[in-house]
């Protein structure tokens, strides 16, 4: 996480902006689902709990807690870079604790 908030920090109207492209432009949630499927291809690389879930056969509960802790991760991160009362330390815990569930399960 430290590394991607040095990433978000500096480049907070790039973040923004996709926010905005999410929203406004109809190709836009196509865009940030590619984005965070790339992202989940990635860690699949490294991750078995990942892959299984991300596989064009996984079953769909698996695929659906797989888009949540995606999607929790995202807007913790998000968080975190930008709002200065968020409990970082907190934040790392909580998802630490979401993501070793996830891939207990998977």
């Amino acid at each position: 996480m430290d590394a991607l908030l040095e990433f978000y920090r500096p480049n907070r109207a790039l973040f923004d902006l996709i926010i905005q492209i999410g929203v406004l432009e109809p190709e836009g949630t196509k865009w940030e689902a590619t984005i965070r499927a790339e992202i989940v291809r990635i860690i699949a690389q490294r991750n078995a709990a990942f892959r299984r879930a991300s596989a064009a056969d996984a079953a769909p509960d698996a695929k659906i807690r797989l888009h949540m802790l995606m999607m929790q991760f995202e807007l913790c991160l998000f968080a975190v870079a930008f709002n200065a009362e968020a409990d970082y330390p907190a934040t790392v815990r909580v998802l630490g604790q979401k993501f070793r569930s996830f891939m207990a399960h998977e």
